[in-house]
């Protein structure tokens, strides 16, 4: 099934599968942890043969409530428990935590949590984030954290978070990958001009400097150019500088 949907709880508002149990006010970890049936806790036990000799280097991460296999991972594995899950969850965000959805997804290979974090606007509409903390007991992902206004109640919805967080990260990874191309520019730029030139508005400010002066350059760079080759030059003012006034008729003697 596609909502992938063992065991959850959640607040209020029944998520589109019907499925876990139902709480009118959001809990806190401890009741929580309980609610969405992830109060058990992950085993490593030793791999064997048919014959009985033991398979090195890998154990199989087994769930405490009904023996059963999660995956087989590496000895090394570090296997994060449900209960350090909502620990980590309480302590980041800090103050009286409150769970809005919880809950172990494909037979208890994947748990997630869904915490709520303080109201804020945007655009002035209240928008209630969510803090999503999502872990593998099948050593087939990491541990994943995001912040997002996605209410997660099964798989399809934490998939559609954790991609929405893929591209933020690669807009911020692009956005700082743009920011040292322009650092360098910026500092090539102010070497090749004997200028400090930090960022766009500085660059704008001495283009528009550079346009005006280049205007009055044009009027005289004919007459530097006769005093450099002759000791003098003439800078003759244009049509637009004339100030052209009436004419006067002067009339000469008693006539």
């Amino acid at each position: 099934m596609a909502h992938e949907v063992e065991t959850m709880m959640y607040t209020r508002e029944v998520p589109w599968h019907g499925l876990g149990t139902r709480v009118e006010e959001a809990p806190n970890s401890a009741e929580a942890i309980r609610l969405a049936g992830l109060d058990w806790e992950v085993v490593p036990k030793p791999l064997f043969l048919d014959d009985g000799r033991q398979i090195p280097g890998y154990v199989a991460n087994t769930r405490t409530s009904d023996n059963s296999v999660l995956g087989v991972v590496s000895e090394k594995y570090k296997i994060v428990q449900n209960k350090e899950a909502f620990s980590f969850t309480d302590n980041i965000i800090g103050g009286d935590v409150r769970y809005e959805t919880a809950g172990s997804l494909k037979n208890g290979k994947s748990v997630w949590l869904l915490a709520h974090l303080p109201k804020t606007s945007i655009l002035g509409d209240d928008v209630i984030p969510y803090l999503c903390f999502n872990n593998s007991h099948d050593g087939q992902g990491a541990i994943r954290v995001f912040m997002t206004p996605i209410r997660v109640v099964c798989n399809n919805t934490l998939n559609i978070v954790g991609v929405e967080a893929e591209n933020i990260a690669k807009n911020i990874e692009y956005i700082w990958n743009r920011n040292k191309e322009e650092d360098l520019f910026y500092k090539v730029l102010s070497d090749e001009c004997g200028e400090c030139i930090a960022d766009d508005y500085q660059l704008l400010g001495y283009i528009k400097d550079f346009s005006e002066n280049k205007k009055r350059f044009a009027k005289i760079k004919s007459a530097l150019e006769d005093a450099e080759n002759g000791g003098y030059g003439v800078v003759l003012p244009t049509v637009d500088e004339m100030n052209l006034e009436e004419p006067e008729i002067f009339k000469k003697g008693g006539r």
